[in-house]
């Protein structure tokens, strides 16, 4: 797809804060100053137990729709943002002393959401306050001035430095911004003003009370679940697109299967689009091989609207035709959760979705959250209410993803009614406490048809990368969590289970047959000698110390300059050169040319290795080191020889 026609495609910036919107701000306790959602992605799940006011929150977002106050990665949006809180910061240290110099600033500061803008319009100019602040921020500059002169100086003169320059930063800033909405001229003559980026983008609610299937042959009935929906979440709402719908039957036609999706409606799409022109059956078969390559291991799917029945037949491969319904809740599930995502391709898209994991196998919520983040380069923004640990597993292995901790505040009991209050915060990037906040609890049940066992959390995220990537050039659909899933067995707790102790918890009854791979440690050659006896072929021990030691000089070269930001001095070094070596006790003694240069450089005298030498902050470094995996051409030779043996086992297993 092209991208100068494909107005889907950003060529710019993408959203990445939102201010609560009006309906729920005074409910919600988000991020300052301006109350919002800090770190916008791809895929943003709002987690929590019931009752956490995460599904009022979506559908609020929903509703507010166009009227939705965002930002973006603009450079002068972020700039603008971070400016304003870094001045908030600083004016407690005003406090005694020089408050009439920052009078009203924290007002004017949030007085506005500068670097915002609603989705439909360009950034506004703010005139006015931008006037007060260039006041202000020549006021401190002189005032910098005089205190320089005191003896000693009563309030530090750098503080109202600081202060000066990020008003002016905020100034210039705004400036900036307010260019994208100038008409520009040509040949003397003005033009119109450029069209906002996300004018056109589309926004699309689907519910819990969603399915495929007709409570009966009555015609009204296919309006079953929008109705309720719509009487029980967005009719009357006031000051919102759908305002000025109120009867039933003009809302079924505005919105149900244009903005609302339940799934009743997909037959009478269906036939629309099949009977309709080039580009409307091209979308039904581009999405039928969809349906195919990621459902049907490659096997032709058709999608059928028999008029007869009222219902969709699917045809997969040389199979009989069926209805639907006799393939399962499931897939039924993610037909309607993926098909406004083709559907809405060319244009950006703002999904909101109740439970997608409603019906879902684990392995299919991975295939959903897949196809969500599959094209980078589209602006698509999805947000889903979930209580599935699943969509939690994300954290430690997508950085396209946000995840959003929703809390009932707890009130003092004072006797009086009250509305409840709820705090909305992006979590901590892999909080394994989310687990426990939504009542996960650890479990050994598998859902898998085999499974590889990994000594910790960053051997699954660091050999599970290495398979997609090997999978993905050798053309082959197998799916983590369906197809194959990783265990981790925490080091030294593999001598409890019968691998090692016939005593021990029983392998072969919890997860049939495994694969099992282990770190080189001279000191554990007996137990390695029992594991190759036990399970022969299906255990592999690492030519190297860990996983780590599996990274390419390069990645590695790049995971330390994503720490250091600045041009730190680097030796040159080989991975022969730490093969068997602590990888972070390596990179302090024989990459950094100076370690006490590193940004990272502590009390320990140490940047990247713990007290045993090997990385400090594991699950970071992990993460940033994904991020410079993203070909089979990344992986070292090492690497590839462990993640072929893995393909090979999941490829025999699912035979």
């Amino acid at each position: 797809m092209n991208d100068k026609t494909n107005p889907g495609v950003p060529s710019g910036p993408r959203v990445d804060e939102i201010i609560l919107p009006d309906g729920v701000k005074a409910d919600y306790e988000a991020s300052g100053p301006h109350n919002s959602l800090v770190g916008i992605k791809r895929l943003n799940a709002f987690v929590g137990p019931n009752n956490s006011g995460k599904s009022r929150l979506l559908r609020e977002l929903f509703a507010t729709a166009q009227n939705l106050i965002v930002s973006s990665t603009a450079e002068h949006s972020v700039l603008i943002r971070s400016t304003i809180r870094n001045c908030i910061d600083l004016l407690p240290a005003f406090e005694n002393q020089g408050d009439q110099l920052i009078q009203g600033l924290h007002t004017n500061l949030v007085s506005a959401p500068f670097g915002f803008h609603e989705t439909t319009h360009h950034f506004a100019y703010y005139d006015k306050q931008k006037s007060e602040f260039s006041q202000i921020a020549t006021k401190l500059a002189r005032a910098a001035g005089a205190y320089r002169r005191h003896n000693p100086p009563t309030l530090d003169p750098g503080l109202l430095d600081n202060l000066s320059k990020y008003l002016y930063a905020v100034c210039q800033g705004i400036d900036e911004l307010a260019k994208e909405g100038k008409p520009p001229f040509d040949s003397g003559r003005q033009q119109p003003p450029p069209e906002p980026r996300l004018r056109n983008a589309k926004y699309i609610y689907i519910p819990t009370l969603r399915g495929m299937r007709l409570s009966s042959e009555n015609e009204s009935h296919m309006h079953a679940y929008f109705d309720r929906t719509w009487n029980d979440y967005f009719k009357g709402k006031k000051k919102r697109p759908h305002s000025d719908v109120e009867s039933i039957e003009k809302a079924r036609t505005e919105y149900h299967g244009k903005t609302i999706l339940t799934g009743l409606d997909l037959y009478e799409w269906l036939t629309n689009k099949l009977l309709g022109g080039l580009n409307d059956r091209a979308l039904v078969r581009e999405y039928q091989e969809f349906l195919s390559r990621t459902f049907f291991q490659g096997a032709p799917v058709a999608l059928i609207p028999r008029r007869e029945h009222d219902t969709v037949h699917i045809k997969v491969g040389n199979e009989k035709e069926r209805p639907v319904e006799h393939l399962g809740d499931g897939l039924q599930q993610l037909i309607i959760l993926t098909l406004p995502i083709f559907e809405h391709r060319n244009v950006p898209l703002f999904l909101f979705i109740e439970e997608p994991d409603l019906f879902l196998h684990p392995g299919y919520q991975r295939v959903f959250i897949d196809s969500v983040l599959a094209d980078k380069k589209r602006e698509l923004y999805v947000f889903a209410t979930t209580h599935s640990s699943q969509f939690l597993d994300i954290t430690v292995s997508r950085d396209d993803c946000s995840i959003f901790r929703c809390e009932k505040q707890i009130c003092d009991e004072d006797g009086e009614e009250h509305d409840p209050k709820f705090t909305v915060r992006n979590t901590t990037f892999g909080d394994q406490s989310l687990l426990k906040h939504i009542g996960v609890r650890p479990s050994s049940v598998m859902f898998a048809n085999c499974t590889i066992w990994v000594e910790g959390i960053t051997d699954r995220l660091y050999f599970s990368r290495f398979v997609e990537l090997v999978f993905k050039q050798r053309n082959l659909t197998y799916t983590e969590n369906l197809h194959y899933a990783f265990v981790e067995y925490g080091g030294g707790n593999i001598t409890h289970w019968s691998f090692l102790d016939d005593e021990g918890i029983d392998v072969e009854r919890l997860c049939a047959r495994l694969l099992l791979i282990a770190d080189q440690d001279s000191k554990k050659d007996e137990r390695h000698k029992k594991l190759a006896e036990k399970l022969s072929d299906r255990f592999v021990l690492l030519p190297v110390r860990e996983s780590e030691n599996l990274l390419t000089p390069k990645v590695i070269t790049a995971i330390i300059r994503s720490y250091e930001k600045e041009d730190v001095k680097l030796n040159s070094f080989t991975q022969s050169d730490y093969k068997t070596a602590y990888i972070g006790k390596f990179i302090d003694n024989h990459v950094l040319v100076d370690k006490t240069k590193s940004k990272r450089y502590g009390k320990l005298q140490t940047c990247y290795a713990d007290k045993s030498g090997t990385v400090k902050g594991k699950v970071e470094f992990c993460r940033r080191a994904l991020e410079q995996v993203e070909s089979i051409d990344d992986l070292s030779e090492n690497a590839r020889v462990i993640a072929d043996k893995i393909c090979n086992y999941i490829v025999q297993e699912n035979a």
